[in-house]
Order: structure tokens, then sequence, then C-alpha cells
């Protein structure tokens, strides 16, 4: 209670000596604020990610032939179903979506399909969505990453897939590829993702998720942007004020000198 208290200021440390009931209050106090500071932080890093996401696919004309929406809701459902966060696909689809022959049911397959050689691999997700993603692009060339993983293709799926890209039919190539790749890893991200560590995963997933939806609520968004414009625009005016005081200056002059002489 003490260090929860602490966390709310001068406010804190005088509700603090009432007593034990002021001491609750003033850990009440403190609560909320981290709840509201772990809040704004989620919105943030959610926000960060679906504005990145919306960027690349405006960049590449979307060429995925998905929204960020259509993706993100799609980010939604393999953070329920595997380890993998929502910001962590999103973040994997701004990756993907530099891939122009990647598009429509492809691309979520693929996405899917990451997080699953991911959990088998030890990659970060990304890190998977890059390989398949240059092995989809360029279907002849491209297996040569997914071998060096262990991923494997028969000598009759190599040359199905050269005969197909050789022919114009690269969609079908790229099928050829997740069809094999999901033979061998295929539904690996949601095996992980069960049992106990499942569990305590959803649960961290639900708590975040809470704080990002708290964090995005207006009312809340518009205090803090308006605490951090006001903020900066007071340090802005303390630089100005000792930019243009001839006092600041020489202040800020000696303090150069002295460093320089150091």
């Amino acid at each position: 209670l003490e260090e929860m208290a602490g966390r709310a200021g001068a406010v804190g440390a005088g509700l603090t000596h009432i007593g034990p009931a002021g001491l609750a209050a003033a850990a009440a106090i403190g609560g909320i604020t981290l709840g509201l500071k772990r809040s704004l932080e989620e919105a943030a890093k959610a926000d960060q990610s679906y504005r990145r996401l919306e960027a690349v696919l405006r960049a590449t004309g979307h060429a995925s032939g998905l929204t960020a929406e259509q993706i993100a809701d799609f980010a939604d459902g393999i953070e329920r179903s595997t380890l993998a966060t929502g910001e962590d696909v999103q973040d994997a689809a701004s990756i993907l979506a530099t891939f122009r022959s990647i598009a429509g049911e492809t691309f979520t397959r693929t996405l899917g399909l990451a997080q699953d050689m991911s959990a088998v691999f030890g990659q970060d997700l990304s890190g998977a969505a890059i390989q398949l993603g240059k092995a989809l692009e360029d279907p002849i060339d491209g297996l040569t990453a997914l071998r060096r993983v262990g991923v494997s293709f028969s000598e009759t799926q190599k040359e199905l897939i050269r005969t197909l890209v050789e022919t114009g039919r690269t969609v079908e190539a790229q099928r050829v590829i997740l069809d094999a790749l999901e033979q061998q890893v295929g539904g690996a991200g949601a095996a992980e993702a069960s049992g106990l560590r499942g569990a305590t995963n959803r649960l961290e997933d639900a708590w975040g998720n809470l704080l990002e939806v708290i964090g995005r609520t207006p009312a809340i968004t518009s205090i803090a942007q308006g605490a951090l414009d006001l903020l900066s625009g007071t340090i802005e005016g303390i630089a100005s004020s000792i930019e243009e005081d001839p006092i600041g200056q020489r202040i800020a002059t000696a303090t150069a000198e002295l460093a320089h002489a150091r």
C-alpha cells in the first residue's frame, strides 16, 4: 500500500499521515494513476502499430487487397489462438505487405503460417514473415531461405513450383509452397498456446486489451494529449527564454567552456 501510495505524489504523502484509511485512499489513487499510465502506453503502442500498417498499405497501393481494419481483425484472431500479440501480427503484416505479389487469402494464410514457423523454429514473427515473403515473391529462388531454417520440399514439389512460375501461374506456385509448409508446421502456433501457458497468455492479453481500450477512451486521451502538449510548450518556452536571455547565454557558454576545459 505504501508503494502504491507513493505513486500518488504529494497528495498521497499527505493522505498517508491520516492513518490506515488515508493510506488506503492514497494507495487507491496511486493504483489508478499507474493504471491510466499503463492504459495510455498500451493504447499508444497499438495505435503506432496500426498507423504503421496503414502507411505501408498506402505506399504499396493496397496491393495486398486488404484494408488495415481487416488485417487488424485477423491479427486479433491470431492473438486469441496463439502466443503472439495483435501488435506483433500487425507489424509482421506491415512487412509482408511490401511483397506486392502476396494478396488476399494468400496474405492472411501466410501470416498464420508465419506464426506457426515462429513457434517451431524459434524465430520472431517478423523474421518468419520476411522469409515467407521472399519465398512467395520469388518462388524458385526463395525456397533456399526456407530450406535453411528446416522447411523441406520434395523434388516433385520443386519441379511443380518451377513449372507454375515459368508459365505465369505464380499464385498457384505460392499455394504449393504454403501447402508444403502447412504439412510441416501447421497448427504449431495454436498448439503451444494450449494448457497452462496458453491460459496465462490469454489473461495477459485480456488485461493488455482492457488497458488499451481504457487508454483509447476519448476523455482520457484528450486529457493526456492536452497535458503532454502543455508540458512540451512549457519546456520549449524555457528553452527559448534561455536562448534569448543574455544571462542564460552566458551561463550556457560558461558551461560549454568548462566542459571543454575538462
